[in-house]
């Protein structure tokens, strides 16, 4: 939200009165946008900066794999865990499927036209 200021620069202005004044205002627009004082700019700057921190070591977790091991472990024990094109999946018998999607079989299944999963 920018703050703003009153524009006080028409001297002829003063003259006519206040009346004047607010015609004035409404026709040529009352305000100009001020600058944030010195102290807000530095609390941006070091915010921006935290900022970019914590996403920067946000994706460096990522990358080293810590997010796909949590994603692995919730599958329970009646599913097989698969790493799919499309995502990490976990995968049971009779789950909706693919249709004729060739990498279900590298995990035990085949996706046949009824569109649920088979054990092979």
């Amino acid at each position: 939200m920018q703050r703003y200021v009153v524009r006080d620069d028409v001297p002829e202005l003063a003259e006519k009165g206040a009346e004047a004044r607010r015609r004035w205002l409404f026709l040529t627009g009352p305000f100009e946008p001020c600058k944030p004082p010195p102290v807000m700019r530095r609390r941006l700057t070091v915010l921006g900066v935290v900022l970019a921190l914590a996403l920067g070591a946000g994706a460096a977790r990522a990358a080293n794999g810590h997010v796909s091991v949590a994603r692995e472990a919730s599958c329970s024990g009646s599913y097989v865990t698969a790493h799919l094109s499309w995502g990490v999946k976990c995968l049971r018998a009779g789950e909706f499927c693919k249709i004729g999607n060739s990498q279900y079989r590298r995990y035990g299944f085949v996706c046949p036209p009824t569109g649920h999963l088979r054990r092979i």
